[in-house]
């Protein structure tokens, strides 16, 4: 995974700076990046390829840019969110390519045995009222 930050000085981008990146695993505040330094790519672009990113885990990164600029501008933070895209997509497979069946103002989702059940919507009419007919939203329960 590539970690991008963008640095600009008085609002130009800035060139010719080292910063430096921290990455700590949220999961068991563990430092798995100490202050590395990130490859300067071109108009004020500086990257950093994290390469032991673990898919599943959450993480914090703090890039300094370097004392040349001011603080307004020097700090950089973002948090990366633990999402599992291969369940995500796991998931949009399962909805796509099995059954759905209307039961008892419900909209059920199964997977592609059409046995194994994912999830359930209720079914409502425009006045919000459950229905099976003439849907005019699906709340997911």
């Amino acid at each position: 995974m590539k970690i991008i930050s963008f640095y600009t000085e008085n609002g130009e981008p800035k060139s010719g700076l080292t910063p430096v990146i921290t990455i700590t695993r949220l999961t068991d505040n563990v430092v798995v990046v100490n202050s590395y330094a990130m490859t300067e790519l071109s108009n004020g672009f500086y990257a950093y390829d994290f390469s032991s990113y673990t898919e599943g885990h959450e993480y914090t990164i703090f890039v300094d840019g370097g004392n040349l600029l001011s603080n307004f501008e020097r700090y950089k933070h973002e948090v990366i969110n633990k999402i599992d895209i291969y369940q995500a997509i796991d998931f949009i497979r399962d909805i796509e390519g099995g059954r759905w069946k209307i039961v008892n103002n419900q909209m059920i989702f199964y997977k592609s045995d059409n046995i194994t059940e994912i999830t359930r919507f209720d079914l409502k009419d425009s006045a919000g009222n459950a229905t099976e007919v003439e849907v005019m939203d699906r709340v997911k329960i």
